[in-house]
């Protein structure tokens, strides 16, 4: 195994709070080196929930981290709402930002506007694990369905544990559902996309869920899982949030966007703010900004020592 020489280095991204988090701290404790922390979903949904003798190192990772980073404000909120974070909030809200992950510049390069018609076609593009929580999705559009039969349901991806029941529903309903398999050509991608009229996704967890901007960024309004992926980061409607839990939810959801689809404005929608370039240049200004405290502080102390000695 190689090994490296930690006082080589001046600055620590830990990923995740608490596995990478709790190492960050272990370095940070002995050599001194500052870092910053993500929170993910996983942190949320799993290790703060299953895991509870880890909170007082999460707590212990957080107070020391320069910054604490979230990838959507999704995750933020629930964050802030976990039992061992509400004593502490104040502190660490002070030190928190959010920075999305970003999209291929491919989908900057062909942004389409809008659709006005009457929508038909549903769109779901991922993978058939029980997270992503595509059997209930496919019972909401049935029941749908049976009042609106112009509907479809456009299924692509491929795995999972849900995989199997997925295809072979989709072939007993073959006439309204369509299974394509797994589809990774952009321009394949982009027709599936400009054929549909709504995307839906409704993961029990989603850390951000890049699929919704692709889908957003071709003129789709969405129906996303409440406090999960993208929810809370638009001021307008770009679409409905629903319980993942409740088939009805969900039914419900694709249904006030059938019937009100005028209103979802993904023209307001700043795609710019999820370029890669420009949230490296996000990244790279918050590294320079703890370096610059950090050395600062350290001229401190060096210079309080001296001051100690004469």
């Amino acid at each position: 195994m190689d090994k490296i020489n930690i006082g080589d280095y001046t600055f620590m991204h830990a990923t995740t709070l608490y596995s990478d988090g709790a190492l960050a701290l272990k370095i940070n404790k002995i050599w001194g080196i500052p870092y910053v922390v993500g929170v993910r979903g996983s942190d949320v949904n799993s290790f703060s929930k299953y895991r509870p003798d880890l909170h007082t190192v999460a707590k212990e990772v957080l107070k020391n981290a320069s910054k604490i980073i979230f990838i959507s404000c999704s995750i933020e909120s629930k964050f802030y709402n976990l039992s061992y974070v509400k004593p502490i909030k104040e502190i660490l809200a002070k030190k928190s930002l959010t920075i999305s992950n970003g999209i291929d510049d491919f989908w900057f390069k062909n942004i389409r506007a809008r659709k006005t018609l009457l929508p038909s076609r549903i769109l779901y593009i991922g993978n058939f694990t029980a997270n992503k929580n595509v059997k209930r999705l496919i019972s909401a559009f049935l029941h749908l369905q049976k009042v609106n039969g112009a509907l479809r349901l456009d299924l692509v991806g491929k795995g999972g544990a849900d995989a199997k029941k997925i295809t072979e529903l989709a072939s007993q309903y073959s006439d309204i559902i369509k299974y394509h398999g797994p589809i990774y050509d952009k321009e394949e991608l982009k027709i599936v996309y400009q054929n549909a009229h709504i995307f839906a996704m409704t993961s029990i967890s989603e850390t951000f869920g890049l699929v919704y901007l692709e889908a957003m960024s071709q003129g789709l309004p969405i129906v996303c899982s409440q406090n999960e992926g993208v929810d809370h980061t638009f001021e307008h409607k770009v679409g409905e949030f629903v319980n993942p839990k409740s088939v009805d939810s969900i039914e419900k959801g694709l249904r006030k966007i059938l019937h009100n689809y005028e209103i979802y404005l993904n023209e307001e929608i700043d795609f710019s703010n999820y370029d890669w370039e420009r949230i490296a240049d996000r990244y790279y200004g918050l590294y320079n900004e703890i370096l610059g405290a950090n050395l600062n502080k350290r001229k401190a102390n060096q210079n309080l020592n001296l001051i100690n000695k004469v």
